[in-house]
């Protein structure tokens, strides 16, 4: 038997599987000046004006007047591939056609959104590393579903010195239907012999807490990283934190 305590309520679970971005790492820290650097670029290559870079921004759900991205909006919840088709929807408006559109977006990615992170760029929501030891030594297994590309994610695990930790990860371009689609969750499932009702599933958005649903995962568990879905978040978990740091072991 494996217990976690959040707050007042205790928890018994064999498996609990965690969202990246505003769940482990802070998302805007990495992704907000990247995303800036991206539409900076293709508005430059293309010679667009800054309609084109309004537009596009406001579709994908970055505020860059304050550095911030909407909760629930593409940026925050869809794979990177979809954004370069989102990106190049509005680009093929401006001219190029929509092979050509596409295309561009994913070029002038290379050099902005997927370039290699500095570590001022992985800001921890919490002391990630000491929580993920603990649930190991009490046994709990760990997976990691995200809809960041594979690269980045390992990349960031390797960072925060977590990656032998984790048990299974599930990222935005491996053949499976992204969240809220249960599929994630009953591969892991299948890989470490855990039912979804021994589980627990921490994230920080909506998506997340149907992933769980639609999985028949025991308990949601909802990060409260943004003012913009705080109550729908709070309606659909268990219980709301503000960090992994809540999450205590308490027996393995």
């Amino acid at each position: 038997m494996s217990i976690v305590r959040i707050q007042q309520k205790v928890f018994d679970i064999d498996g609990i599987i965690f969202d990246k971005d505003d769940t482990l790492i802070e998302f805007d820290a990495l992704w907000g000046p990247r995303t800036s650097q991206w539409v900076d670029a293709l508005a430059i290559s293309l010679a667009l004006n800054g309609n084109f870079k309004n537009e596009l921004f406001s579709l994908l759900g970055y505020l860059p007047e304050n550095a911030r991205t909407r909760a629930e909006s593409p940026l925050a919840v869809a794979s990177l591939d979809t954004l370069y088709t989102l990106a190049g929807g509005v680009i093929s408006r401006y001219g190029p056609s929509w092979h050509e559109a596409r295309s561009h977006a994913i070029s002038c990615a290379q050099t902005t959104l997927l370039a290699d992170f500095a570590p001022t760029e992985i800001v921890t929501k919490g002391n990630v590393a000491k929580v993920m030891h603990q649930l190991t030594e009490a046994h709990i297994r760990i997976a990691i579903v995200t809809s960041d590309d594979r690269q980045m994610t390992e990349a960031t695990l390797s960072f925060l010195g977590i990656s032998d930790l984790i048990s299974v990860i599930i990222c935005g371009d491996d053949p499976v239907p992204n969240k809220p689609a249960p599929d994630a969750l009953w591969a892991i499932s299948e890989q470490l012999g855990i039912e979804p009702s021994r589980m627990m599933m921490v994230g920080d958005m909506i998506s997340d807490m149907q992933f769980a649903n639609n999985a028949g995962v025991a308990y949601r568990v909802g990060v409260a990283s943004h003012s913009d879905n705080i109550l729908a978040l709070t309606a659909q978990a268990d219980e709301i934190i503000t960090s992994i740091d809540e999450i205590i072991v308490e027996g393995g």
